[in-house]
Order: C-alpha cells, then structure tokens, then sequence
C-alpha cells in the first residue's frame, strides 16, 4: 500500500480489512481492555511506550511473538462453547504464541505466559511457572510460584519455597546473597547487569523473636493491649487477628476490624462476613455472631441477633442483659448510661457496672449531671435517686432527704447534693454519705475549701479544709473535714492551708496551721506533727518545705523535723536532700548547692541557675550563661558547653548552640553523649523521643533523618537503611530498596546498596538514594552528583532525564553529569532525536528535538514519541488510535481502540471487536475475536487458523 495514498481510501482499506470476518458467523463480544490508559505514557522516562491498556485476545510482541489467547487443543469446542454461555468465561482457553508472520507458533496450551527474552518465556501450568523455547517445550520444568523474564545475562527471578531467588538457564538456583525477606526481585539488562531488591516487614518483638513475610498474609498494625503481643493481619484482602506465633485468633473475614472510642473497650469487625463480631482486647470473641453491632458509648455496646434481639454488652465482654424484638422500642440512652423500660421496673446500666439496677416500679431515668452521675425521678417528678458510673444507687427509700435534691456538684472526685437552701451531705465515689444529720448541720458554720480526693489504702482521706466564713464568726475554729465524717477542729487555728502542689501525688498530704502562736503543720488525719513555731511554711518540694522564723530558714521534712541550712538567697530545694542558695542578694552572686542530711555546702558557688534533679542529674547555667549538667557532687557530668539542653534520660541530652524564644522551634539540636560526644549531628526540627524499652527515636520531618539509638545513644537502626516504627511491644523494620550488580558468572561486580541503580552505559550508570542522584562507575565510585530532581537513565538513551516536580522543570545530562538541556514542564527521554514535551501543566504534550524547540505536529489526546523508523501512535480529539510520521501526518489512520509502539516492524492494536497484529502498512497479519462463544484466530489471508472447527451452530 502506498504510503501516498489518501487517508480516505487508505482507512476504508483497512477497515474493510480489520473487521472482515466469515459472513455466516456473527461477532458476539470484543476481546476485553483490561487496565486504565495512561496517557502520555512517554513523558515518565521510566514506563514504557504502550498505553498501559492490554487486551486478553493478544499480547506485545517479544522476539518476534505474540502471546494469543484460544481455546485450549484438549476439548471439544462445543463443550468449550457451551461452558462460554454458562458464563464460565475463558475458563477453557489457554494460552500459545503467534509469529511475525501471523502464524500459530505455539498452539494454545498454558494458563498464563510472559512476552520471550532472550530465547526463553515463562509460562504457567496451574498454579507453577516453568520456562518454555520458541517451539512451546519446556526447558525449565514448572515449579515456580512467580517467575519472571530473563536477563541478558542469563539469570531470572523466581519465587519458590515463599522466598524470591535467582536461577540460572538450567533452573538451578544460584549462590547468590539477595538479603532476606524481599518482596521483589529484578534484573535489569546488560552487563554487570542491575539486581533490585525490595524488601518485606519484618517484626521483632522485645526478647527478639522475628516475624517475617508470609505468604498470602500482611500484618496491617497492632491489635488491643500493646503486652498481648497480636496483630491485625489482612489476608486476601479481608482482616483478621493473630498471635504472635501466627495462630488465627479471628478468621480473616472482615472489611474492617475498628477500635473502640477508649482503650481497653471491646473492637468491633464487620463488614465481608454474614456476621459482625466484639472482640476483646486479648483477641477473644465476645458472645456469639451478631446481625448489628453499635459502640452507644465509651463502656456499652448494643447488639442486635438473628431474631431481632438486642444484647447490651459492657467493656469487660460480659452481657448485661437480652431483650427480645418488641422491647427494643423501650431501650434509651442518657449520655453514658443505657436504660430498658420493663414492665416491673426500669433497668439501668451505668457504664461501669457488672450488673443492671433495677429502680422501684415507677420511677425514670430523668438527666446526667456532667456524665457522672444518672438523676433518677418518681412518677410525680420529684428526685429519688442518684446512679454512678460504677452501677451504685443512692435510693430516697434510704435517706429521705435525697428527695430534696435540687443540684449536685462534682468537686474534688466528690459528689455534694444541695437543696436551694444548701449542702445536703457530701457523697464518696460509693454514694455512701459522708456525714450525719449532725455534722452537716455543724458543717454550715464553716468556709469549705474542697481538696482534690485521693485514694487510700487505709484510713480516712481529708475531704475539705474547714475555715471561717465571711464573717468570721465561728468560735470552733478551723480544721479539716475527714472521709469518715468526722471533723478535726481547733479553735487555736486561725487558718488551715494545704502544703502540697496539685494535683496531689500523695495520700498522706500536709497542712499548715495558723495560730497567734506561729505557723506549725499537720498530716492528713489532723495530727500536729510541728507545733506553732514559724512564720512561714512554704510548700513541699521535693520531699522538703522551707520554713521561717525570725528570718531563720529552715528545712521542714514530712516528719515534722527541721534542718538547719544557711540563711542565704535564692533558696530551693532541688533535690530530696540538695537545696542552692546565694551567700548575698548581689546580682552577680553565684549559687551553691548545700547537703541538709550532712549539714554542709558541697562544693564551690559556681552556678547561675539549677534545675532539679532527676535520677541524681541537673540541668546547670554557669555564670557565663552556657548550660551543661551536674551531678549531686557539682560535678560537671556535661560540660557547660551549651545554649540549651534537654534531658533524653541519664545518658544523653537534645542541646542547642544557639538559644531560641520559640516553643516549636526548627533551630538545630544534636544529641550527645555524658562524654561530650556528639550522637546525632546538628539537624534542624529535630525530635527525640524514648520508647518504655528505654530506647530513643531520633526524628526529623524536615531532613528525613529517622534513627533508632539504644539507651546509651548506639545506633540501632539507621532509617536511611532501613525503615522502621512501633507496632505494640514490637518493632517493624523494612529495608530500603537496594540494587548491586551481578556478572553473568553470577558474581556480585557490584554488592547490594541502598538506592535504586540504572544498567550501565559505557562505564557508567546512575544511581540514586534519598539523599540524592549521582553517576557511579564501574568500580561503584561516584563520578558526578546531579542536582536535585527524579532521575532517570533509559535503555538506549545517552542523556539522563531529571524532573523536579516541585518546579516543573525537566534537566538532561550527558554521561559525565554535565546539563545538555533544560526545559519547562516536563519531558520524556530521547530516541531518534525526539522526546515528548509537556511544557507546564494545563499544556497537552508535543514533541521537543534535542535543542528544546517544539514541533508543530499538531494536537493529539495520546502520543508516543517516534521509534527508530520513525512512526508514533497517536490518538486523535476522538479517541483513536492511529500511527503518524515525523511530520504528524497519519500514515496508519485512527481507526483503533488501542496501540503499542511498533516492535520489530509489529505492533498490536484493537478494534472494537478484534485483536490484531500488524505491520508498518497497517496491514493485519494476524487477528483475533470472539465467535461463537470462543476466540478464533485468522492469520495474514484471513483465513481461520484455530479452532480447528467451530462450534456446530456456526458451521
């Protein structure tokens, strides 16, 4: 056909040819797209040149044959027609190859096939992947889970007994070192020739044992209470729980597996399965399979059974009760709490308790006070009761006066009910009232001040301080209000005030007392451990308060006993046992530590400032300025070297050069060491933060250093090498891609490294890791650092390709690193002297020649860049694919679905309903459809080459 033919005639040409078919057999399906089209496909140097669009009728060429779909030699063909109307698919075809020529090379006998390289394709045979030679025989027996092409030097992947390993072409498997737990495997062409890897999760828990990749199955992250030790794994694309020994805990069933609101509640699965599941946080099943499962608050659950029956279910697992289909209208919430409405009574259920409490017939749920406590009301409205969260009732059938409840307050972890003329009593977390008719008639002479409850494992806790009111008029006194009702009341005291920071760390806190006397102090049950002697009591810090007395300071331990220290300035108490002072109040006086217990300064007055110590280390300022840390001696464990500095644990400290003003600030910290030496290097935005196990994690967002260092500040991991992060009590780590380069004698010319390298051109190759591209040599030796973009170095092209998206800018370099070019927007790699060109982002992409000028082509909706002879596909505004020249004329015109470049003067494109191999005229040489309910195949006169025969229908 002549080139210079019209592009009417020549398409009516082609399609007469195309879609020709038998006339007495009607077309009753195309063979099928598989994939979404990416168009431009070009512009990525690293994808290849055909839209990413297959069809399962024929496939791209490789050494001059195309795999071909058809129905398998071994069955009738009317059986295989009928299995097609049953909607059994292609299940009864196989795959064969087809020639350049059009020919039936191999005949349709495997499940699946690769493309041939290098004298050799891999094919499957049910579920295992041999090697098959151009005449379909088998030179390397099926046995492989996954396999792929060989590589000019003789070697391929495959995976087998679930690891990826190298065989050679007489499938033994070679002696090489790939690492452990990949998760794939290539290799790339020439030689030495590239060998990247990718590596799989691997899990490690605290006492080291390893979990690694495991068939079929993904640890997706922790499951529950991080000392269970499971995980939540996704298997075929549903989830399911494990052990730490790979037992199924929960059958890999659902679409989601979802926490609870808190830690510590029930996980609800569902979705995938015919059943939704509470799980515990140990991975135990919770009752039986249900139909609907609701989280109704942080404690309860509510679900729903086959027959409509609901479960009320509380954090523990435990089923606090069942009620049938018609009673589920009688089910209300009221914040925390969940109530059913029985014909003998209102059932409630407080978020915490074991069991429902059933009110007196008649009475109802009415309101929460701030979700802690349930009011309960009587059929005429009035109060008559109080519910906890812990399932506890204060019942007016037990105190009458509950029913003149008009408001509680929640203070101090106490509950104190008032009527509109006052407090009522004063309630535990048990509702049991504190205090008698008695004492609260006495208790409304006093000022109360709540102090914040604690627990005890003995004896009463104080409740309240007692104190005057506005008018001072109450001659009892002051003094405390105890957790047993009882009241500890002077009337020497004038004042009683709390001697301890909130919130309170301790259960036996102390009180000073206030008489004409002097200041003394108190405990927690009223016992005067100092008599009114001093003027002042400061707080308790760090197991001491300091007292004075005439302008004598004082050490006050917890027992009431007093410790002389100096009289000086800037006192503090900064250690249980170390206070600092300055010898005078000058400005440029200088602090000094003093030892209470032994009574004397230790060491020199050298210190500005002390922090306190923690585990027997403080953070110290010179007078100077600078900072470093002292142990209790004084000495210097960290020179004052110094800026800043933050205490990691006893071993190491996040320092700074220069001081910053900001909370959040991106200033540089390095981390070092007790000897001085620097750990981690000055990085900006740096974070460090230490695991239970003791161990550090060095992070910083802004330079991508991610580090793992041991307590003493070793490096564990190094996230350059591999990644890594916290599933419960384990540690996942994944390796970083790595590539080396093998010899064809399968020696390593090049070991594995991290970073991702391209084969070598000439002497050299690029490589590139997280902190950059560059071009190594043959010896791994870096020639040339390239400038910061995506780079790449295609087969058969002699510059490199740099995108720098942030930019939008494409660079070229030559093989020495030098830039050739640089473009906007972005460009694909060179062949023939053309590359396509995206100039900014709203453009359509057109060709470029090597000088960066555009080529007017035209406009199209696809385009490839042209191949050694010239042609490009090419779809038009309308879709189609056709094949233009250097010019963007169409010499194959657009009348197809899809395109591949042309390869060994081949190329496959569809139709709407054909499969077809063609040449460089657009001519069919082979072609495949559907008829009948089987692929049938024609070859280059149109005549049908397979089947054999066809169906009886359509004979």
């Amino acid at each position: 056909m002549s080139k210079t033919a019209s592009l009417t005639t020549l398409g009516a040409a082609l399609l007469a040819s195309a879609l020709a078919a038998p006339m007495a057999h009607a077309q009753t399906r195309t063979c099928d797209v598989m994939g979404r089209s990416i168009l431009f496909s070009a512009l990525d140097p690293n994808s290849g040149q055909t839209p990413s669009r297959s069809n399962d009728c024929l496939s791209a060429l490789g050494e001059g044959m195309a795999a071909v779909q058809l129905p398998r030699a071994d069955r009738n063909i009317d059986d295989i027609a009928a299995g097609q109307s049953q909607g059994y698919g292609l299940s009864d075809h196989k795959w064969g190859f087809v020639d350049r020529d059009g020919r039936l090379a191999i005949p349709p006998k495997f499940d699946a096939v690769q493309p041939f390289a290098h004298g050799l394709a891999a094919a499957r045979d049910g579920s295992h992947w041999g090697f098959i030679d151009p005449s379909g025989d088998w030179v390397i027996e099926p046995g492989f889970g996954e396999a792929q092409a060989f590589a000019e030097i003789g070697v391929a992947p495959v995976w087998k007994l679930y690891e990826w390993v190298l065989i050679g072409r007489d499938g033994k498997r070679l002696d090489v070192d790939l690492g452990g737990h990949l998760a794939s495997l290539t290799v790339g062409s020439g030689e030495p020739a590239p060998v990247r890897t990718t590596y799989a999760p691997v899990y490690k828990s605290p006492d080291g044992k390893e979990i690694g990749s495991m068939p079929d199955l993904e640890i997706v992250g922790g499951f529950g209470a991080p000392e269970a030790n499971l995980f939540l794994v996704r298997a075929h694309g549903a989830l399911g729980i494990v052990d730490s020994d790979l037992n199924v805990l929960v059958p890999p069933l659902f679409d989601y597996i979802d926490p609870p609101r808190k830690d510590g509640g029930l996980w609800t699965a569902a979705g995938g399965a015919t059943y939704q599941a509470l799980l515990k946080p140990d991975g135990t099943v919770v009752g039986s399979e249900y139909r609907e499962i609701r989280q109704i608050s942080d404690d309860l659950w509510w679900a729903s059974g086959d027959d409509g029956e609901v479960f009320i279910i509380n954090r523990a697992g435990k089923t606090l009760a069942e009620i049938d289909r018609p009673g589920r209208t009688s089910i209300g919430q009221f914040g925390p709490f969940v109530t059913y409405r029985a014909e003998d009574g209102t059932q409630v259920f407080a978020p915490q308790a074991d069991a429902p409490v059933i009110l007196e017939k008649g009475f109802l749920a009415e309101r929460t006070i701030q979700d802690e406590l349930l009011l309960v009301q009587d059929e005429n409205g009035a109060v008559a009761g109080l519910i906890s969260r812990d399932g506890h009732y204060l019942s007016r059938k037990d105190h009458d006066w509950v029913g003149q409840i008009d408001s509680v307050e929640i203070r101090g972890g106490w509950y104190w009910p008032n009527d509109i003329d006052g407090r009522l009593n004063i309630l535990g977390p048990d509702l049991e009232p504190l205090l008698t008719p008695e004492a609260v008639e006495e208790l409304d002479g006093f000022g109360v001040e709540i102090i914040p409850r604690v627990d005890k494992a003995e004896g009463p806790v104080p409740v309240a301080i007692l104190g005057q009111t506005w008018c001072q008029c109450n001659e009892e006194g002051t003094g405390l209000l105890l957790s047993d009702g009882s009241m500890v009341v002077d009337k020497s005291w004038g004042n009683v005030s709390l001697l301890e920071d909130e919130p309170l760390t301790t259960d036996e806190p102390r009180f000073a007392i206030a008489t004409a006397e002097g200041v003394g102090m108190i405990d927690e049950t009223g016992k005067v451990l100092l008599e009114p002697s001093q003027d002042h009591i400061s707080r308790f810090h760090n197991g001491y308060a300091l007292t004075s007395r005439n302008g004598d300071i004082q050490a006050l331990g917890r027992d009431g006993t007093l410790h002389d220290i100096p009289s000086g300035f800037g006192l503090k108490i900064v250690s249980p046992g170390l206070v600092t002072y300055q010898e005078t109040a000058a400005a440029d006086d200088l602090l000094r530590l003093y030892d209470i217990a032994a009574g004397e300064p230790v060491g020199e007055a050298r210190f500005r400032t002390v922090q306190d110590f923690v585990e027997g280390q403080a953070i110290a300022r010179t007078a100077e300025g600078r900072l470093g840390v002292i142990d209790q001696s004084g000495a210097w464990i960290l020179d004052p070297d110094y800026a800043e500095i933050e205490r990691i644990n006893g071993k190491l400290w996040a320092v700074r050069d220069e001081p910053s003003d900001e909370i959040f600030s991106t200033k540089p910290k390095a981390i070092v060491n007790a000897a001085g030496e620097t750990v981690v290097a000055f990085t900006p935005s740096l974070k460090a933060t230490t695991w239970p196990d003791g161990r550090v994690e060095v992070l910083s967002h802004e330079t991508g250093l991610h580090l793992l260092l041991s307590e003493n500040g070793d490096i564990e991991i190094d996230g350059r090498e591999t990644q890594f992060a916290r599933v419960g009590h384990w540690l996942r780590t994944v390796r970083r891609p790595a590539t080396g380069y093998l010899t064809a004698d399968g020696e390593w010319a090049l070991p594995l490294r991290r970073g991702v390298g391209s084969p070598f051109h000439g002497d050299r190759a690029l490589f590139a890791t997280a902190e950059g591209a560059h071009l190594i040599d043959r010896d791994g030796e870096t020639t040339a650092d390239l400038p910061a973009a995506q780079w790449a170095w295609p087969a058969g092209a002699d510059w490199l390709v740099g995108w720098n998206e942030d930019e939008d800018r494409t660079v070229y370099a030559d093989a020495q690193g030098d830039e050739t070019l640089s473009v906007d927007g972005r460009g694909g790699s060179f062949r023939n002297g053309v590359a396509l060109n995206r100039p900014n982002r709203n453009a359509k992409p057109g060709w470029m020649d090597r000088s960066g000028e555009r080529l007017e082509i035209g406009r199209y909706r696809d385009l490839s860049r042209p191949d050694d002879e010239g042609l490009a596909y090419a779809a038009a505004q309308e879709g189609l694919y056709g094949y233009i020249d250097s010019e963007g004329r169409y010499l194959i015109p657009p009348v197809y679905r899809d395109a591949s470049r042309f390869s060994d003067d081949r190329a496959i494109v569809t139709t709407g309903a054909n499969a077809m191999m063609i040449d460089r005229d657009g001519r069919p040489l082979a072609r495949v459809n559907e008829t009948c309910g089987v692929r049938v195949l024609y070859g280059p006169d149109n005549r049908r080459l397979w089947p054999e025969s066809l169906p009886k229908r359509c004979r």
